[in-house]
This record gives C-alpha cells, structure tokens and sequence, in this order.
C-alpha cells in the first residue's frame, strides 16, 4: 500500500495507551505514511479500524486472477470444504458453499492477525494507495 500523496510505502505502527480509570492497557494499530520519498508529506495516520472495513470492501473490485497468494487459498479452500464434507452436517455444508476465495480473503482482513493481514496486503497484486484516510486503488 502506498500514500495517494507522494507515493511512499503505508507503514504500520502499534501504540499502546495505558486506560486511566482500568489501567489497562490497550493496542492501536495506526498506518502512516513512511515519508521515504517526501520528508514533507501531510497526510495524517489512520487506525486499523477504520482502514480494515475499506480494505475488505476493495476485495470485491479486484481481479482476483492477480492475487498472488490464489493458489495457497485455494488449497485451504479446497482443506476446508474436505474437512467440512468429512464432518457431514447439512448445515455446514450449505455454510461451506457459500465461502469462496474473497469471503476468505475478508476473512483474514478482518480476524487475522497482523502478520497475516500483512501478507495478504502485499500479495493483492494490485497497488492500493491511501489519501486522506480513503483507500483507492487508482493514484489520485
């Protein structure tokens, strides 16, 4: 993912913020601009939580031929509906047959973890750039 601005790679960085009335503390994922390309560049950082419902919306707009990772989803897939097919309940194979390789891909953006989200970020084989907190898949 690069910035819509000056074209520098989107970078991930977790915060973490101590709650004043638990003292708990809690993780922010926040994605940013390196600011490799132009030191100067204004674009402000997003939280995961916001740019996560952007990017599993994306999932349906891209050629999926390009996806770099197809063949290993398609073998979960396929390790899955076997699973599943084995287990031999009506119910989830009518669950089963509604998951496809995009529902999988939403799937790992929105509960794997940041590794995995990572991965399938860089292995889209589209470029995804980010300009004032919006997700595009065309440079501004």
């Amino acid at each position: 993912m690069r910035c819509g601005e000056c074209g520098s790679f989107i970078i991930g960085e977790r915060k973490f913020k101590t709650l004043r009335k638990s003292g708990k503390k809690t993780m922010y994922i926040y994605y940013l601009c390196s600011k490799y390309s132009h030191r100067e560049c204004k674009q402000l950082p997003i939280n995961e939580q916001a740019l996560i419902p952007q990017l599993v919306n994306l999932i349906d707009v891209i050629n999926i031929d390009k996806f770099l990772l197809k063949r290993e989803f398609e073998y979960e897939l396929k390790r899955f509906h076997k699973i599943s097919d084995q287990l031999g309940k009506d119910s989830q194979k009518d669950a089963r047959d509604n998951i496809d390789i995009r529902s999988q891909m939403k799937y790992v953006l929105e509960n794997g973890s940041s590794e995995e989200k990572k991965r399938l970020i860089r292995n889209l084989g589209t470029k995804i750039y980010l300009t004032d907190n919006v997700v595009n898949l065309k440079h501004p």
